[in-house]
């Protein structure tokens, strides 16, 4: 375990940092069709991922898949992926990738529902075309989940990737217009948004949260996170969240895209019931993308994933205003 996570924190770093500013960096969104051989059904997939270059024919990548709704797993998760460039012909390359999947699976227990967390090997090979001259990538990808234990799905994912920056493409110029010079070391927002539990049923309410983020380096970043989710499943939860941020910035610091993770410490207790609550610890993750306005202000969207030890597992979507100084 130890050296899985000495793993895992050297790879989410040498995607950031390790290529420096010369070499490509893509995101891309599929989507397709996932199959179990286990259950003999198939259902929807999507992945989103962030890819850097670190060598001519080697990356990194770090992104969300998620394995749809089967009957018996309702399954997503991180993964991280280094990539090799196995040959190129023309406008065409030919990509192989192997990493880890850091899995979060809803399944059945009786009339109600288990939360499951794992980890799993993911291997995939991948095809892009990209026209010349273009910051666009059509893509492919083969995944087969389950390497290491159980889960062992297939899936056909199809989509595109854009380049947010590359050197020859570059040159220097910015796809936009205007050019924030400089980072903003503080950040307090307002998000307002929609819980959801990791149930089969998928019960919903509403939510927001308050936060406030210190940028303690060009790619890191600590955060403090006041988030209340409602009721969803009949379930009330507030509670705090004190997160490591890796983060970056693209097309002249205007897009802000980052990872973070920390504990959750939240007060929890059964709708209707009074005196019942309970302190439970968790820990949160968040994916934020941010555009900044100017030199003052920028729009949130954010993805907070908490997760727990009591089978409440929740996704907290919101959309806000920050305030950057």
């Amino acid at each position: 375990m130890a050296l899985r996570r000495q793993w895992l924190k050297g790879g989410l770093a040498a995607l950031w940092l390790g290529a420096g500013a010369l070499h490509a960096q893509q995101l891309s969104l599929l989507g397709g069709a996932l199959l179990s051989p286990q259950e003999g059904k198939t259902t929807y997939a999507w992945q989103a991922m962030y890819s850097h270059q670190i060598a001519p024919d080697l990356g990194l990548s770090l992104g969300w898949l998620n394995e749809g709704h089967l009957s018996e797993h309702h399954r997503d998760g991180l993964v991280l992926q280094g990539w090799a460039r196995l040959a190129e012909r023309g406008a065409f390359s030919y990509l192989a990738g192997v990493g880890l999947y850091r899995s979060y699976d809803t399944q059945p227990f009786g009339d109600a529902h288990l939360n499951q967390h794992g980890v799993r090997g993911l291997f995939s090979l991948g095809l892009h075309y990209r026209p010349m001259a273009s910051r666009w990538r059509g893509q492919l990808t083969f995944n087969r989940i389950g390497l290491l234990n159980d889960g062992r799905n297939l899936s056909v994912l199809a989509g595109v990737g854009l380049i947010l920056s590359e050197t020859p493409l570059d040159s220097g110029q910015s796809m936009t217009s205007i050019s924030l010079n400089s980072l903003p070391q503080h950040e307090v927002g307002i998000h307002l948004g929609r819980s959801i539990l990791n149930s089969y049923s998928s019960e919903a309410s509403e939510g927001y949260a308050v936060d406030y983020h210190y940028r303690v380096g060009r790619h890191w970043s600590l955060a403090a996170t006041y988030a209340n989710e409602g009721a969803p499943g009949q379930l009330e939860r507030d509670g705090l969240s004190i997160q490591a941020e890796l983060g970056a910035s693209f097309l002249s610091n205007r897009l802000m895209l980052g990872f973070a993770l920390g504990p959750h410490v939240g007060k929890a207790r059964t709708q209707g019931e009074e005196g019942s609550s309970h302190l439970r610890l968790g820990l949160q993750s968040s994916i934020r993308a941010g555009w900044r306005l100017n030199t003052s202000y920028v729009v949130r969207g954010t993805w907070y994933r908490t997760s727990t030890r009591y089978d409440r597992d929740t996704d907290l979507l919101t959309a806000g205003l920050g305030y950057t100084w």
